[in-house]
């Protein structure tokens, strides 16, 4: 008989460890790209890796509530990421000596293009105010965002997909134009142009907004056309707060955060991490030669309830988790972003009603633009974008669950800093027009 000794039976005891590690080692199998994550297989998953991080760990509350309740897809990718143009990334390394926050006023002061905070900490005590600057100020796309044409899709949760919109899209950015020569263009008290309206259906044809937004905490102007009275009727500066049209998104959803830092009260960084976020929109988005709207919008699971869920791949991205207080008289308590730490655009938003439960989820998936040329359907002859790089959302999912009702935004193949676009393309005049074109 062999005697166990104190000193074998403690390497037996390491030994068995060692074991029960190495056991549970490869019972982590790492998932291949393409693995589908669904309401089935969810849970068995948990403990198994994209790019070696644990799935539960790359899952927000509300993201497996989707999978397990509401029949979201999830197809995994390794993280790639996405090109930001040369001219962003020296203007945004610029900032890292030169950008200062004033807690006093809520303001930053030496900003001229790029990311105006490149290097966020959530230890920062005004982490939550800069990253909302980083929003503000750091979209990288250089002067403007021409969209001529792109579709709303009016979605109902349980029977599907209820009316297809057309609309048009038209950012001209007065400030911050890296990649030119002229950083501004315009009157400096004036940030950017914005110019929404609707193309088809005749029954909202010409239904729209222009609104100049301004380089300080002064509330935007806001004109609308009316269709009724047929004509262009000034706002009030609460508007960006309103739905745009009868559909899911407001204003301020557009880009998930689409205000002036200061009027929201107050901003929280809660976390960095790494989580699954669209972080390359699949291509394509919208084929033209498709009548049926789910071959049409492949990117849309419009053949299975509830019909809005996006149908794409997610990949392992680092965000910055923001929680944004808003003021009294908006329609959400609080605004939950996923911010993309290296450039001013937000993946994912939870959006809370007064009653501090969960209303919307916004899913903004991103894309990066090469120079060239970019042409789109439905209108004439093909446009010509500069020699640089720019990166947006080119889909956008804005998911009510509490009404069961969805709007999707997609896009055709658009344009960003688009050569000879001026200042008098993105204009009142331009809103009052395309009502009778």
């Amino acid at each position: 008989m062999i005697k166990v000794t104190e000193r074998m039976s403690s390497m037996l005891g390491i030994a068995v460890l060692a074991l029960c590690l190495a056991a549970g080692t490869v019972a982590a199998a790492e998932l291949p790209e393409g693995f589908e994550l669904n309401k089935t297989n969810l849970d068995a998953n948990l403990d198994n890796t994209i790019d070696g991080y644990a799935i539960r760990d790359l899952m927000t509350d509300k993201l497996a509530w989707q999978i397990r309740e509401q029949n979201l897809r999830i197809y995994l990718k390794s993280y790639q990421a996405l090109h930001l143009d040369d001219e962003f990334l020296k203007w945004s390394k610029i900032n890292k000596d030169k950008v200062s926050y004033d807690p006093a006023s809520r303001t930053i002061s030496g900003w001229e293009a790029g990311l105006p905070f490149p290097d966020l900490n959530p230890d920062d005590p005004h982490c939550g105010e800069k990253a909302a600057w980083n929003l503000f100020y750091g979209a990288p796309v250089g002067t403007d965002m021409y969209y001529p044409t792109w579709v709303y899709l009016l979605v109902d949760g349980n029977s599907g997909l209820e009316r297809v919109q057309g609309w048009a899209f038209f950012r001209y950015f007065v400030k911050g134009r890296w990649g030119t020569e002229q950083l501004v263009l315009g009157d400096e008290s004036i940030y950017h142009k914005t110019l929404i309206y609707a193309r088809e259906p005749f029954d909202i044809k010409g239904l729209g907004i222009f609104t100049l937004k301004y380089d300080s905490p002064k509330l935007e102007d806001n004109w609308a056309y009316i269709r009724s009275f047929r004509r262009v009727r000034r706002l009030s500066g609460g508007a960006w707060m309103d739905p745009i049209g009868g559909t899911d998104q407001l204003n301020d959803d557009v880009e998930i955060f689409n205000a002036h830092p200061t009027w929201y009260p107050k901003y929280e960084c809660t976390a960095k991490r790494r989580m699954l976020v669209i972080n390359n929109s699949r291509n394509p988005r919208w084929v033209e030669s498709e009548t049926d709207p789910v071959k049409r919008y492949p990117t849309v699971a419009l053949d299975e309830p509830p019909y809005w869920n996006p149908k794409n791949d997610w990949e392992p991205t680092e965000a910055l988790v923001v929680e944004a207080q808003t003021p009294p008289e908006h329609p959400y308590s609080k605004k939950v972003m996923y911010i993309a730490p290296g450039y001013g655009r937000a993946f994912q938003a939870e959006t809370y009603d007064r009653k501090g439960e969960f209303w919307k989820y916004i899913n903004f998936p991103q894309t990066t633009f090469p120079p060239g040329y970019e042409s789109a359907p439905n209108w004439a002859g093909v446009r010509k974008a500069d020699n640089h790089y720019s990166t947006t959302s080119m889909l956008g999912h804005v998911m009510d669950f509490q009404r069961r009702h969805a709007t999707i935004f997609v896009t055709s193949p658009s344009v960003h800093n688009r050569v000879g676009l001026t200042d008098d393309e993105v204009t009142l005049q331009q809103l009052e027009q395309a009502a009778v074109r």
